[in-house]
């Protein structure tokens, strides 16, 4: 990594690995060693998919992400005032606002409206990605 960012002359401030919850959770002491090496160098280390992979909370506690990317289904069903949405909306915030609590940057994935795009903002999420924001665009080919 120290190598590549240092050929492609890119400041590694500006650069997030993300790391799939479920992959931490299987290797835990692997992902908290490349976590650590990732923070050395200046590169933000994201858990990808938080809230879908059981042990994923123990790695909260045990590697100091600076980024954590929710999974679609924590922030699903926050339209309305029926009993389902307030619950995925006390559940959301509660979530925004541990990882605030830990220093952490977080982001919401799979923002396709505008209903929980408001929703979001309003619990604080620092981020979001989805549709509604912009469409994925092509990968560079650096051979080209």
């Amino acid at each position: 990594m120290r190598r590549a960012l240092y050929e492609a002359h890119t400041d590694p401030r500006g650069l997030a690995v993300e790391l799939p919850a479920n992959a931490v959770s299987l290797w835990h002491d692997a992902a908290a060693n490349l976590a650590a090496g990732l923070r050395e160098l200046g590169v933000v280390a994201a858990l990808d998919d938080f809230g879908v992979a059981r042990g994923a909370i123990l790695a909260l506690r045990a590697i100091p992400f600076g980024m954590v990317k929710l999974h679609p289904s924590l922030s699903a069903g926050l339209d309305g005032e029926h009993l389902a949405a307030r619950r995925a909306l006390a559940l959301t915030t509660g979530q925004v606002e541990t990882e605030h609590a830990l220093g952490t940057i977080v982001v919401a994935k799979s923002v396709e409206t505008l209903v929980p795009l408001r929703v979001l903002e309003k619990t604080g999420c620092d981020a979001m990605q989805g549709c509604l924001l912009g469409r994925p665009g092509k990968m560079p080919n650096p051979t080209e």
